[in-house]
């Protein structure tokens, strides 16, 4: 193979990617707890988190709402692919 026909494809890291949702709790530290047991379970198996972002979760599906939503965070989790 030649360097003019190696393209940015081949030599791009395959990846894979899982979204989980954390949602918030009544009780005082109960998220945060959850969240460090999900980190952890998830960089165990060799996931990196990839972004974490907090949303407008709805609480019953009604959107614009604002009165029914309550916030929560989105994690995105990724995990390179060997050849």
């Amino acid at each position: 193979m030649n360097a003019s026909s190696h393209t940015a494809e081949t030599t791009r890291p395959r990846a894979e990617y899982r979204v989980e949702t954390v949602k918030p709790t009544v009780t005082p530290g109960k998220a945060l707890a959850h969240l460090d047991a999900l980190l952890n379970e998830y960089a165990s198996t060799g996931w990196l988190v990839k972004s974490i972002v907090s949303n407008g979760a709805l609480v019953d599906g009604t959107i614009g709402s604002h009165d029914r939503q309550r916030e929560g965070l989105v994690v995105i989790f990724e995990r390179l692919l060997g050849d």
